[in-house]
């Protein structure tokens, strides 16, 4: 083979798609760079086992041919090289030339690097990218950390039913909002990185989703010049979609009490409220926020722990009886910061129950609560004598939604 290319859009591409080989293989192939010229055109592939990547682009070829080589080495050897045109040539040997410079690598058999993934069109959408990414890192502080449950360390799409991104831990869900089309799949973070990194290369305004679910994801994108394909192996397991249900119930039960807030007045109560955590990422009753309403239209955040205590009041909208619920600081620091607006509206529906969080027409989380049951009922007991003819229960009630809740849910997710 050989082919005149552009130094910078050679080092770019392949410090890309090297990210994307592995060393976990037995096959020598597989931890390589494939390279290829056909018809004027560069086609480099790599696959980590989870990802597979596949770019094209155009160069000035004079000879077809195809190679193995090592991508690290290939991408240092391009490091070297200055702005400008460089020639490559060679077969067992790859020559990298530019002008009086000359570089040359080692190559591999190519016959048995693997072709890119088979992938049907059960789901085929067209996105906006910038909507689709956005989507994506709105609600990704929300997926498990965890390889306890793989499937939640990754993203639900629904674009048949309600048209969103979903991702949950089991303690939180948040989703986005995103476009209609049909299907549902998983989608796994590694899609995430790897898209994120390959748009850099190719900005393209629309992103194609195919996939044959259980199986793998086709991401593609173009900008007229640079062609990514990125093949994102599917999470194994079931994604938890009972917990869909809770969204529409949430939105649509009455008997909550809505808090319209700044974010900007409240993160700095909250901040304090995680450094008062005594073990960062561990929900337990000694690390509850009480955030609770009055009826002066305020919010009262009280915390207590073995280090401090605190007790903020902030000025605030608040429509509904006076509630409380409590939650883990470090969730509610998340979901204020990640936020695409500083309005933030929140429904409490009793200590026992999911807070609705939501910004803007798009974005929205559902945060479980934590905390101990004694300081509730302590706290309910309290308002119950303050608040009497609020709480007072006519005979012939219907049942509450704590109880319809509990029916239902379970209290949890």
């Amino acid at each position: 083979m050989k082919f005149t290319c552009d130094q910078q859009t050679m080092y770019d591409v392949v410090s890309y798609i090297s990210k994307y080989t592995t060393k976990v293989t037995s096959r020598m192939v597989e931890q390589m760079l494939y390279l290829s010229i056909d018809d004027n055109l560069v086609t480099l592939r790599s696959t980590s086992g989870i990802v597979y990547c596949s770019i094209t682009f155009p160069v000035l070829a004079e000879s077809a041919g195809e190679a193995a080589l090592d991508g690290n080495l290939f991408s240092n050897i391009l490091s070297t090289m200055s702005s400008g045109d460089v020639v490559i040539s060679g077969s067992k040997r790859l020559t990298i030339k530019q002008g009086s410079k000359v570089r040359r690598v080692s190559t591999g058999i190519v016959e048995d690097f693997p072709l890119p993934p088979k992938v049907g069109s059960e789901v085929d959408i067209n996105v906006n990218t910038d909507v689709f990414v956005r989507a994506l890192s709105q609600v990704e502080f929300a997926r498990s950390a965890t390889m306890i449950n793989p499937i939640l360390r990754g993203f639900y799409l629904d674009f048949e039913a309600l048209g969103m991104v979903v991702a949950t831990d089991s303690q939180r869900m948040a989703y986005h909002t995103l476009a209609s089309g049909i299907g549902e799949f998983s989608f796994p973070s590694e899609g995430m990185e790897a898209l994120d990194r390959g748009l850099k290369l190719c900005s393209g305004e629309v992103t194609r989703l195919q996939t044959t679910p259980p199986g793998w994801i086709r991401l593609s994108a173009t900008n007229g010049i640079i062609d990514v394909d990125i093949y994102i192996a599917t999470v194994a397991g079931e994604y938890p979609i009972q917990i869909l249900p809770l969204l529409n119930k949430l939105t649509n039960t009455p008997g909550y009490t809505k808090i319209h807030i700044n974010k900007e007045d409240l993160i700095p109560s909250i901040k304090m409220a995680v450094v008062l955590s005594e073990v960062t990422g561990k929900a337990s009753g000694a690390q509850a926020l009480k955030i609770s309403t009055t009826t002066e239209g305020s919010i009262v955040l009280e915390m207590s722990t073995s280090d401090g205590d605190m007790c903020d009041t902030l000025d605030c909208n608040v429509v509904g009886e006076p509630t409380m619920v409590q939650l883990f600081p470090p969730h509610v620091l998340q979901i204020l910061q990640t936020a695409p607006e500083k309005d933030i509206e929140m429904r409490i529906w009793g200590h026992s129950h999911p807070v609705l969080f939501t910004c803007g027409e798009n974005w929205s989380v559902i945060q479980a609560p934590v905390g101990g049951k004694e300081a509730a009922a302590g706290w309910q007991q309290r308002r119950e004598e303050e608040y009497k003819d609020i709480y007072a229960k006519e005979e012939g009630e219907e049942p509450s939604y704590d109880e319809e809740y509990e029916e239902d849910f379970g209290g949890d997710f």
